[in-house]
């Protein structure tokens, strides 16, 4: 589905057309930086203004209320633009009700001159640029000069009215197309859990022999993160860490290095085909309901294993952090070979 609009391509591409103004984001909007109030006045139940901190309070849209404030410092109104302006810098939100606002983000008022919509489009589209601007200190974080000073293309106000209505239509039909693919995602998952328990759970699986995990597979832990080498000779190899392993595929946009000995490096490396696990949380399907505490995938060559990832299976029915006794005393149901083909057959089909 293209979203390029042609009314609005001559207002966004290329140079800006001469009814257009370059000025500070200052000249057009009003300003309230937060302030975090006493402790002692937050409450954890409605009672005074919500108090919104930073980012994690933000919705799709609109704030959602986790802390209520009675005596807050800074305060924002309905339709006030929220930013975060405190790591992560940039996201925003749009306040819809009379809130106190915290130390990781400001509010931002459209005076006269720009229209809130518009304002809220350019904001979002500005937000790489303004997490650049907090990316120089050791804390991302930007000021109210950096806000201020932030120069903007305004072009005239029903101009600018314009474009908001057609960036609305588009965002919408965005989010339709995204809400049928999620859909249409999940239902396919639901499908390929129908056909793995008509598998595993079936008549014929009844009947398989089952044994300990430990008696047909190797187990591998991975290395420790921390440990001493006691001048021993290492040099950099990359690992998987939890947030490499996904439900369901390898996240290798951001893979670590850690020092490791040829000891470790053989001990250590992933084969191709390894199965994956990782420990210390609990998975939730879409519904928001446990699945168990394990996620497994073939891994990939020339890699190792962090101390929060191991290998070999998936423990369904497990909370919190499984233990190597669990695991080697998992029992793995193992088909006839007969049922060997039933099961192909059947995978092949998903």
């Amino acid at each position: 589905m293209s979203v390029t609009n042609p009314e609005v391509e001559p207002s966004t591409r290329g140079s800006p057309p001469s009814d257009w103004r370059q000025v500070p984001l200052g000249e057009v909007c009003e300003f309230i930086m937060g302030q975090s109030p006493p402790g002692e006045t937050y409450r954890k139940t409605p009672d005074g203004l919500p108090f919104f901190q930073g980012k994690a309070d933000f919705g799709k849209i609109n704030p959602v209320p986790r802390v209520w404030c009675t005596s807050p410092l800074k305060v924002s109104e309905a339709g006030d633009i929220l930013i975060s302006v405190r790591a992560p810098v940039g996201p925003t939100n749009v306040a819809d009700s009379t809130c106190c606002i915290g130390r990781g983000l400001a509010a931002i008022r459209a005076g006269s001159q720009i229209d809130r919509n518009f304002l809220l489009h350019l904001l979002r589209h500005s937000e790489p640029r303004l997490a650049k601007l907090g990316s120089g200190s050791t804390f991302q974080a930007i000021g109210r000069a950096d806000l201020l000073n932030l120069s903007i293309a305004l072009p005239p106000l029903r101009e600018q009215q314009r474009i908001a209505g057609l960036l609305a239509k588009q965002l919408a039909e965005v989010a339709r197309a995204r809400a049928a693919a999620e859909a249409q995602f999940a239902a396919t998952k639901r499908l390929a859990s129908a056909y793995l328990r008509d598998v595993f759970e079936g008549a014929q699986a009844r009947r398989w022999e089952r044994r300990p995990l430990g008696e047909v597979g190797e187990i591998g832990s991975g290395i420790t993160l921390g440990r001493k080498l006691s001048g021993a000779t290492a040099s950099p190899a990359p690992y998987l860490r939890v947030a490499n392993v996904k439900d369901g595929y390898l996240d290798l946009s951001s893979v670590y290095t850690i020092e490791a000995t040829p000891g470790e490096r053989q001990k250590y490396r992933l084969q191709l085909g390894d199965l994956l696990l990782t420990e210390g949380e609990i998975l939730t399907n879409s519904a928001g309901a446990p699945t168990g505490a394990t996620r497994f995938l073939s891994a990939p060559p020339e890699s190792y294993l962090s101390g929060t990832v191991r290998s070999v299976t998936l423990l369904s029915g497990v909370s919190g952090r499984p233990d190597w006794v669990t695991i080697r005393k998992t029992l793995l149901p193992r088909p006839r070979e007969a049922d060997d083909r039933y099961c192909n057959d059947k995978s092949e089909s998903t």
